[in-house]
């Protein structure tokens, strides 16, 4: 058995909340797109709740079944870590199943996102393109219960807006796989940097912005709103751009220079997360 203290270092560690509690915004968007008159009410705090709960178990769980290479979960803590991971799960969908049937599901379907994702046989983090979707669909889904809290409905405006924030986590989704490149090496994961090199990588981050650019005039607000998204997506990517180019030589990235960059896109996102708030409430 283990101590008390190891186990919660062990739980704590395997949830990996540092990793996303700055993604917390993304139901609160999805809440001031709504309704903003629901941001200060009882509902913020459940889709808070219900998104950091989704959070962990899936972090959680891809954290089992990385076991093998994740050196600060001992190999008899295994069970232990994937038993608390679908404890949360579990929790979880009591408290959606109650508070709306819309949520629940969606709690279900990222749990099977997540399942093929992480775990074997399928494990579709080894494929580059699905490794990029189901990491860019299963964050989205945040937006959606955030704006289910507030509307108790799922909308097609909604479906748009989901929509546009998951091609968001693209670009964010490759620095990552750049910053951890000998990470996934090591767990002979093949990532779209490592097969493609670093010119690919940057024309699939330029595609993809072209694509969020020309989504913004696709979501249903008032055409000043749209043109102010438009410019300010527009202004990200240049900065990310910039940002990532700098660390690029010749086909490479500098690993050490991208974990500092994946922190600066992390800023970046939450300033611009502001920014939309801002424009979404107005």
């Amino acid at each position: 058995m283990l101590n008390t203290p190891i186990k919660k270092n062990i739980f704590v560690k395997s949830c990996r909340i540092k990793d996303w509690i700055h993604i917390l915004g993304l139901p609160l968007l999805g809440i001031i797109y709504a309704s903003r008159y629901s941001l200060f009410t009882h509902k913020s705090l459940l889709a808070l709740i219900i998104s950091s709960l989704y959070l962990a178990h899936g972090y959680s769980l891809n954290n089992y079944f990385d076991l093998k290479y994740n050196i600060f979960i001992p190999q008899r803590g295994a069970r232990k870590i994937l038993f608390f991971s679908y404890f949360l799960l579990f929790i979880n969908c009591i408290i959606s199943y109650f508070y709306s049937l819309s949520i629940f599901l969606l709690l279900i379907i990222g749990d099977i996102a997540g399942l093929i994702y992480s775990a074997p046989p399928l494990r579709f983090k080894k494929n580059i393109f699905l490794n990029l979707f189901l990491n860019s669909f299963g964050f989205s889904l945040l937006f959606l219960i955030g704006f289910i809290s507030a509307n108790q409905a799922i909308t097609i405006s909604s479906i748009i807006m989901t929509s546009f924030f998951g091609l968001h986590f693209v670009p964010l989704q490759l620095i990552h796989q750049i910053s951890h490149l000998e990470e996934d090496r090591n767990q002979h994961i093949p990532t779209f940097y490592n097969k493609h090199g670093a010119k690919i990588t940057i024309f699939l981050f330029k595609i993809t912005f072209i694509c969020i650019a020309f989504w913004t005039l696709l979501i249903p607000i008032s055409k000043s709103r749209s043109i102010y998204l438009f410019f300010i997506t527009i202004l990200l990517f240049i900065v990310l751009n910039y940002a990532l180019r700098n660390i690029k030589t010749d086909n490479v990235f500098n690993i050490k220079g991208a974990v500092k960059i994946r922190l600066f896109f992390r800023k970046a996102y939450i300033l611009y997360g502001l920014i939309v708030s801002i424009i979404i409430y107005s």
